[in-house]
């Protein structure tokens, strides 16, 4: 699998794991409005680069958002951006597998 489309799977795969522990759990979801960097580190066990900047909207009735993906033709040849570097990071050793917290 070429790496773009390798990066591409686990970005989604992080979006749909936040969202359903957002959608499962009322107090990860406060956290996530809250504190999105702390939420996202958190349930991934990750640490996010400085450079990476998180930004979450709550939807509403009537309210649609589209979200524009990033791709690499947006860094006008930069070195790795914060988010592609979270990505292999995360992509390395991350499971794609959604396991709750279990409260006792």
């Amino acid at each position: 699998m070429p790496e773009t489309d390798r990066n591409e799977l686990i970005r989604r795969s992080i979006n749909e794991r936040v969202l359903r522990r957002a959608s499962e759990d009322e107090e990860f979801r406060r956290l996530l409005i809250d504190n999105p960097k702390s939420a996202i580190a958190r349930e991934l066990g990750i640490d996010i680069p400085d450079d990476v900047h998180v930004t979450v909207i709550r939807e509403t009735a009537d309210q649609l958002f589209v979200i524009v993906p990033w791709t690499s033709a947006d860094s006008d040849g930069q070195v790795l951006s914060g988010i592609e570097r979270l990505v292999s990071r995360v992509g390395s050793g991350y499971s794609m597998a959604y396991t709750p917290n279990v409260k006792s």
